[in-house]
């Protein structure tokens, strides 16, 4: 089966991070912690099926969200950043 999860506040903590913000200060991003019950149900759902992960970050911030799913060894097999004025559904 294949499981669509949202990023911030469901697998990690919901961080608002400044477009204006330069980019490598975005990977500080990367210390933030994962929000502990969600990220278990995901890596325990990761385990028997697909996650895709959908996130209204920008496209900007794709890289450094998939270095804090590795890092904090999340299992997905997508990661869709459709901004604030994408569609989640």
């Amino acid at each position: 089966m294949i499981i669509g999860l949202d990023f911030d506040g469901v697998i990690a903590r919901e961080v608002v991070v400044p477009r204006w913000l330069p980019s490598f200060l975005i990977s500080l991003f990367l210390v933030f912690a994962p929000e502990m019950a969600g990220h278990e149900v995901a890596r325990r759902l990761g385990r028997q099926h697909r996650l895709v992960i959908i996130t209204a970050r920008p496209v900007e911030y794709e890289v450094v969200t998939r270095l804090w799913l590795r890092l904090h060894r999340v299992p997905f097999s997508g990661l869709h950043c459709v901004g604030l004025a994408g569609d989640k559904v």
